[in-house]
């Protein structure tokens, strides 16, 4: 195996480890009711299970879910002769700058579509999860 593929399959499974802790800690800190249908209750958590279990639960999961889809796409890549989890020539425009503009562009294409719905009468818009209007 070439040294490049080593560093992108290191670099993938950094992310991917990033990404399943980051999710473990979202359900740590997560408060109850969020998870509430408007208007509803807060679901129970299963059983008697601690919530620093489901939290664990959730990270492995979603390592094991998004590292074989990873490996699966660096598979892919290899056979389609694609870069596989990024390329080497490629700066920071590439890697930071665009990515932040077109995320940019979609939220805000999101809000003012949001806002053109609402004030037009066509619905109430985007539901705000109440823990964010305190």
């Amino acid at each position: 195996m070439p040294q490049d593929t080593r560093r992108r399959l290191a670099l993938l499974g950094v992310l991917v480890a990033v990404f399943a802790v980051l999710a473990a800690v979202a359900v740590l800190l997560a408060p109850a009711d969020q998870f509430a249908p408007p208007g509803g209750e807060a679901p129970a958590v299963p059983g008697t299970m601690p919530v620093w279990q489901l939290a664990l639960i959730n990270g492995a999961i979603l390592f094991v879910a998004y590292g074989l889809l990873g490996l699966a796409g660096v598979w892919l890549a290899g056979k389609l002769q694609l870069p596989v989890v990024y390329r080497l020539a490629a700066g920071w425009r590439a890697w930071l700058l665009w990515p932040l503009l077109i995320g940019l562009a979609l939220g805000l294409a999101l809000i003012i579509g949001d806002q053109v719905f609402v004030r037009l009468g066509a619905g109430p818009g985007f539901l705000i999860p109440p823990f964010l209007c305190r």
